[in-house]
């Protein structure tokens, strides 16, 4: 499972105590969650980066600035894994350009043969919505069977960005090897804006971990 949308160390040091052990912070101007570099930074020097993946996510963002904060961020105290996280219209050829892994989320307009020639890809997230729409079309059999015969060569994972209220789509998950859950903090598991429920987010995810068989 992964967390989108950290903006407090007490989150990653609450979280990573149940076994939490992916974050993401949000440097897409436009949401809630959107956090600066040098926030960022304190963040990771308040938290042990031991057995801790850490990615940052941008949409739409120049090329310069992203390779400016990536530097900046690189150099924090103790940092260890770090990855690039993509959402927005660009091709994979832009992001692959950052000689970084990084996670994608899915945009339909990017084809096949993109996918396939795409160097720094690590992994694939997929909208519920989206996934959801397919299956009621009778379309995601032959979506995944196309898609999986690259990700399976190039060893890209695949993930569902899904929502704290939205159920389960074990069926899914037990016949696709989806690998990965992510969900963004917003409103649902806060008290008020910035202000996080710890408590009730730590019983969602104990809940779907024992779900899942995680």
């Amino acid at each position: 499972m992964r967390l989108n949308g950290v903006y407090h160390s007490s989150i990653i040091n609450h979280l990573s105590a149940i076994g939490l052990t992916h974050f993401s912070f949000d440097l897409r101007p436009k949401s809630f969650n959107f956090t600066q570099a040098y926030k960022i930074k304190e963040i990771l020097e308040q938290t042990s980066s031991s057995q801790k993946h850490y990615y940052i996510h941008f949409e739409n963002e120049k090329d310069f600035m992203i390779e400016e904060i990536l530097k900046d961020i690189k150099s924090a105290k103790g940092m260890s894994e770090l990855s690039l996280e993509f959402s927005g219209l660009n091709p994979l050829s832009f992001y692959d350009n950052f000689n970084t892994p990084y996670i994608w989320h899915y945009n339909e307009n990017i084809t096949l043969e993109e996918i396939s020639k795409s160097k720094n890809l690590q992994k694939i997230s997929f909208d519920q919505l989206y996934i959801e729409r397919l299956l009621q079309f009778g379309k995601l059999y032959d979506f995944f069977g196309e898609l999986l015969e690259i990700t399976q060569t190039k060893k890209i994972d695949l993930e569902i960005s899904t929502g704290w209220e939205s159920p389960l789509l074990e069926t899914i998950l037990d016949f696709y090897p989806i690998k990965s859950l992510n969900y963004e903090i917003g409103h649902q598991v806060e008290k008020s804006y910035r202000q996080i429920d710890l408590q009730l987010m730590t019983g969602h995810i104990e809940h779907t971990k024992k779900s899942l068989n995680i």
